[in-house]
């Protein structure tokens, strides 16, 4: 089955589960995804236990990937084990230094595998990376935390050929102008994970009280 893609729906930007009830985290936004499979091969089962929590000890040679660019199935595959993924789990999308010193650190991004039969950990990174690349929904940014808000908005502007020009077509993205700004020139998902778009891992880590499924992101300059 050839792939296609799917529009990702925005949940909410409420308070991460991930924590405990003595540990309220500041919202990080969540978006309910239906990764789609590569072939009808890649459907998981339902009752299929994950084979893996990790990528091996040593970081592979194959990574980081750049999702922001378009990356073959056999990069991906040689740098994150292809896990089963259960129905309705989230995954917390972190920075990998801020995450590495403080696993309880607010996440950039929930994802929602959005589909009871679960999923494939590739299928959830191809999501992100689409994710990435696609313009910003508004609604998802004005729910966003104040100092979040104010962090896309200067990653975006940092970004721009000019501050004023950044500042123009940020206007016009908040006041839904695309005829005036066209989509490729407003905001993505790059700068709602504020530039950190370098895949290094997808596991499941300790976060609060259990384990749960993390993908660490990075900037560049961290490489």
């Amino acid at each position: 089955m050839q792939r296609q893609s799917s529009r990702p729906t925005v949940l909410s930007t409420r308070n991460s589960s991930s924590s405990s009830s003595s540990e309220q985290l500041p919202a990080a936004p969540r978006i309910a995804v239906i990764p789609l499979p590569d072939d009808d091969d890649d459907v998981p089962p339902s009752n299929e236990p994950p084979r893996a929590d990790s990528l091996a000890d040593a970081i592979p040679i194959s990574l980081p990937i750049n999702l922001k660019q378009l990356f073959k199935r056999d990069k991906l595959a040689a740098g994150v084990v292809n896990n089963v993924i259960a129905g309705n789990e989230i995954i917390l999308v972190h920075r990998r230094e801020t995450f590495d010193s403080n696993p309880h650190t607010p996440a950039l991004l929930e994802l929602v595998v959005n589909d009871e039969r679960g999923t494939f950990a590739h299928a959830m990174v191809r999501q992100l990376a689409d994710i990435v690349r696609a313009p910003l929904d508004v609604n998802l940014f004005r729910g966003l935390s104040s100092a979040r808000q104010t962090a896309v908005r200067a990653h975006f502007i940092a970004q721009a050929p000019s501050v004023v020009e950044g500042e123009e077509r940020w206007k016009a993205f908040l006041q839904g102008q695309t005829g005036t700004v066209p989509a490729e020139l407003g905001p993505t998902g790059e700068n709602l994970l504020e530039g950190n778009c370098f895949l290094w891992e997808l596991a499941k880590k300790e976060v609060g009280s259990g384990k749960r499924w993390v993908l660490l992101v990075d900037v560049p300059g961290a490489l």
